[in-house]
């Protein structure tokens, strides 16, 4: 068996010295090239210099015989991102809709070619190694792991998907690893002598409150009230994708009484 015609996509499929190769996804492209990649991945596996590499290993060998993808001509991988993309415009907040796009737009070159619905673990694993081979953290890695999943579970619950192609999606293991970092006792005062006084205010709300720092770049003063000493964050910027009222002590509202009220913008911390 060579190649052949499955729904929209051409796939490879043979047996060289005992050992099977594929089946695995070309992708829906013209019969001539599915052709002309399958002969370059049956020629190097025949000397011996076939590998798997880059998320997709079709994808590599492809890239060499015809170059990067066209990305003019959409492919599925491009109106399932174009979808999501809207999706997360509407719902998600801006700061994730800039990572999620960065994040798509890498995986493009290696999951671009692959039918979503044949993806499986060995193209992941694939992906991780050649990712981190090209020294990037893991907390990178995983962040466009995860743009990938929810890419896959929005397309199963919109029906793009009859069934989630990779059922167990593991990441990168982050042991020893992590962002957390809470300032001691000492460290508070020195931070914030540090500081200059136009970004001293900002910093000593952001240790009362916890806001983050979209969240106080973004906080207006119609978003304040002095009286009932609350703050509330917009949809957009909360964690739970909801508005959220917080209450402030009384050094945060001593904070706020301080600043002048009258910024043209109406930001707090303009």
């Amino acid at each position: 068996m060579s190649i052949y015609l499955r729904g929209k996509s051409w796939y490879y499929e043979f047996v060289y010295k005992g050992t099977r190769y594929g089946p695995t996804s070309i992708g829906p492209i013209p019969h001539e090239e599915a052709l002309a990649i399958f002969t370059q991945v049956r020629t190097e596996v025949i000397k011996g210099r076939w590998c798997e590499q880059l998320g997709s290993p079709v994808e590599a060998r492809a890239a060499r015989v015809f170059g990067p993808i066209d990305v003019s001509r959409p492919t599925a991988w491009d109106r399932l991102a174009r979808k999501y993309l809207a999706f997360c415009k509407s719902n998600l907040r801006p700061k994730t809709l800039t990572r999620y796009r960065r994040a798509l737009n890498t995986l493009k070159p290696h999951f671009g070619r692959i039918a979503l619905k044949d993806l499986g673990p060995a193209d992941i694993e694939a992906y991780k190694q050649a990712r981190l081979a090209q020294h990037l953290s893991v907390f990178t890695v995983n962040n466009e792991l995860r743009a990938l999943r929810a890419l896959l579970d929005m397309a199963y619950e919109w029906g793009d998907l009859k069934e989630k192609p990779v059922k167990r999606f593991r990441l990168l293991r982050q042991d020893g690893l992590s962002r957390a970092r809470v300032l001691t006792a000492e460290e508070g005062p020195r931070l914030l002598m540090a500081l200059t006084p136009r970004l001293r205010p900002v910093i000593r709300f952001a240790l009362q409150t916890g806001l983050r720092h979209n969240g106080l770049l973004t906080l207006h003063w119609d978003a304040v009230n002095l009286q009932q000493r609350t703050i509330t964050i917009t949809a957009a910027y909360s964690k739970t994708h909801r508005p959220r009222t917080l209450p402030l002590i009384d050094l945060a509202v001593s904070i706020l009484q301080a600043l002048p009220q009258g910024t043209p913008h109406g930001r707090v911390f303009g």
